[in-house]
């Protein structure tokens, strides 16, 4: 099993920050190991609604303004991309603080819009995907470490769902949310089709107890990386004490993939000891299916942002 790379940051001063994540890169062997100059690489950060950085709902925004200059740098093509559960991904890291200096540096910021129609493994069922992402060179997977109330907590795998565009997002919660099993099918068929080419967490500032919206922030100073995201998610489950069967999208990835299944995580970079036994807060679990109703309130929240950023311009 490859490793995951833990390295500690306390804080998101800039250019700490920024010599953090060159120090993943270069655990993973160079940049140049997993995009080429002149790619089109899109950073798929966690975006869910226009929520300032003090909520750790989301990726925080010097985690992806220090990722993206970083790959300007080394002469990548540069796109920040999502699908927020509300608003869109411009509004949202326009709120976040990150937009304007995304801009500064040429990064373009789009709202995943047009899909593909894409057959899943796991699941074998098709499900509309961002083309943006399946046509990107590579995606870097950005996700914000967090405790989840679905899914006991969300690593690398869950982030990718936001390549399903808009609302069809809540609507799959609906359809395949009636046993952990069909979920993590879905989730995992999305990942494996999107294939991000490294997987980096901010973990600085996670959020622990009722996640992935409305816990607590806390200040783990963590930040992991892989290219697997087995190996990131079960360094995860390790520094924060969680058995496989709390953590729904591992256990299925464990029981479709055997070959793994007893593997410890191999953990590079710092000393794991620093943060094991920290105390993490989980979530109290709640069931994973959206009713048709909160679909409903989901969509109708979803216009009222959309009207209130047009009016606003």
């Amino acid at each position: 099993m490859k490793p995951a790379s833990l390295i500690y940051c306390k804080d998101y001063q800039p250019d700490k920050l920024r010599e953090t994540i060159a120090r993943h890169f270069e655990l993973a062997g160079g940049l140049d190991k997993l995009i080429s100059r002149s790619d089109r690489v899109i950073l798929k950060p966690n975006l869910i609604a226009p929520h300032p950085p003090e909520r750790p709902s989301q990726t925080h925004p010097a985690f992806i303004v220090e990722t993206a200059k970083l790959l300007k740098d080394f002469g990548a093509r540069v796109c920040v991309a999502d699908s927020p559960a509300w608003s869109n991904a411009e509004h949202c890291l326009e709120v976040l603080g990150a937009a304007g200096q995304l801009r500064e540096i040429g990064v373009e910021i789009k709202t995943f819009g047009s899909s593909v129609k894409t057959r899943l493994p796991y699941a074998e069922i098709d499900v509309n995907i961002s083309k943006d992402a399946l046509e990107a060179d590579a995606i870097i997977n950005l996700p914000k470490l967090k405790a989840h109330q679905q899914l006991g907590a969300t690593i690398a795998f869950k982030n990718m769902f936001g390549t399903v565009c808009g609302k069809r997002k809540a609507y799959w919660h609906f359809k395949r949310g009636k046993t952990c099993e069909d979920f993590a099918a879905l989730i995992l068929g999305i990942y494996e089709k999107t294939a991000p080419v490294f997987n980096l967490i901010d973990g600085i500032v996670c959020m622990e107890g009722r996640g992935p919206l409305n816990g607590n922030a806390r200040n783990l100073g963590i930040t992991l990386s892989g290219s697997s995201a087995l190996s990131c998610e079960l360094a995860c489950a390790r520094l924060l004490d969680y058995r496989i069967e709390e953590l729904p999208l591992v256990k299925y990835y464990l029981e479709q993939n055997p070959d793994f299944k007893g593997k410890q995580s191999y953990i590079i970079g710092d000393n794991p000891e620093l943060v094991a036994g920290c105390g993490f807060q989980k979530a109290q679990t709640i069931p994973i299916s959206f009713s048709f109703a909160r679909i409903v309130r989901s969509v109708f929240k979803q216009l009222l942002v959309m009207i209130k950023i047009k009016a606003k311009r």
